[in-house]
């Protein structure tokens, strides 16, 4: 038996004249039929894909617009009511360095760095209110 390319029988690749005549006209078929609905199939997707964006549109947000934060709201505290470890422990765990620098500030200026039993009142720097 004689081998072609490939090592295929040439008896088994050959094809007939009307079958390959046959094969040509489906493919000239099948194409001509494609370029016939390619537009329109082209033309429903554009079509489909303006409608959703006018859909997209029309729908409102269900999330509201962000806005601004309001400012925070801050809490004023007599310093001298609470000890320096007491002042310190708050302003570590409020995480604020502004609050941190305060305290130490305050312990500076009040001199109680070193007592912090908190039995000074604050009232010689005017840190206390008047009621």
């Amino acid at each position: 038996m004689a081998k072609g390319k490939g090592g295929q029988s040439q008896k088994k690749d050959k094809e007939t004249k009307e079958q390959r005549k046959a094969r040509l006209q489906a493919e000239k078929q099948s194409i001509e039929q494609c370029t016939k609905l390619l537009p329109y199939a082209g033309i429903f997707l554009l079509i489909l894909t303006l409608l959703f964006c006018l859909y997209v549109n029309s729908v409102p947000p269900t999330l509201p617009s962000i806005s601004p934060d309001p400012p925070q709201q801050h809490t004023t505290i007599n310093l001298a009511d609470y000890s320096l470890e007491e002042l310190r422990d708050m302003a570590k765990k409020s995480g604020d360095d502004r609050f941190l620098e305060q305290v130490e500030k305050y312990a500076v200026q009040s001199g109680r760095e070193g007592g912090e039993d908190g039995d000074e009142t604050g009232e010689e720097e005017g840190e206390t209110e008047e009621l």
